[in-house]
């Protein structure tokens, strides 16, 4: 069956000893069977065909992207590195975006790609369907994958993109000094920024998040 989105049964992965080479520590969780499963932490979606064992987690984008290829190229989700044990039992994977389709899709879809990243080397697929925020990808190879956009801007100068707003105070200042920022709905964005500024000792201003689109 078709993953809802959000996507299937969530699970919390597990978190390994182990690290990508730009610091981020990769995920690992062993599916026992078929079905449809989302992770909690990043939105990452798959349908599986029986038991499998998946290891995954953050990149950057700069380290697989070359300069013409940013020019050509919107990032539109978070880059994922992605091992699957034993190969083939992944029948379809889920890759989260942050582009806003309402309104937009006969101007988003036909633009949009799934960046692998092998060997130095980009090839791109055209996803096979694409949801209000995941792209899906069936009978996928594994590798760096991510989405990416090819902006057309004679054509749609603009492109919506849901986004967040976050707010931090800094700790004991005599004054009330306030950072905000206007950042794309990606879990690696808002979690760098966490940490950063939890690093400088400024406080987070809870508040009922509201996700809207924003012209890129």
């Amino acid at each position: 069956h078709r993953l809802p989105d959000p996507s299937g049964q969530s699970f919390n992965p597990g978190v390994l000893n182990l690290f990508l080479s730009f610091g981020g520590p990769r995920n690992v969780v062993h599916l026992p069977g078929a079905g449809s499963f989302r992770c909690s932490e990043t939105e990452l979606g798959f349908e599986v065909r029986a038991a499998v064992t998946i290891q995954y987690g953050y990149d950057s984008w700069d380290r697989h992207l070359s300069a013409s290829e940013k020019q050509q190229w919107m990032v539109a989700g978070p880059l994922f590195n992605i091992r699957v044990e034993p190969a083939g039992a992944v029948a379809a994977v889920h890759l989260p975006h942050f582009l806003c389709l309402r309104g937009t899709a006969d101007a988003v879809l036909p633009q949009m790609r799934i960046a692998h990243f092998t060997d130095g080397r980009m090839t791109l697929e055209e996803p096979t369907q694409v949801r209000p925020f995941h792209a899906v990808l069936e009978n996928p190879s594994f590798s760096f994958i991510g989405v990416l956009w090819k902006p057309i801007y004679a054509v749609f100068p603009f492109i919506p993109i849901h986004s967040v707003v976050l707010i931090y105070q800094v700790v004991k200042a005599a004054a009330i000094t306030l950072h905000l920022y206007l950042i794309p709905n990606d879990h690696i964005w808002s979690s760098q920024l966490i940490q950063t500024q939890r690093e400088s000792s400024f406080l987070s201003m809870f508040f009922r998040p509201v996700i809207c689109p924003l012209c890129q």
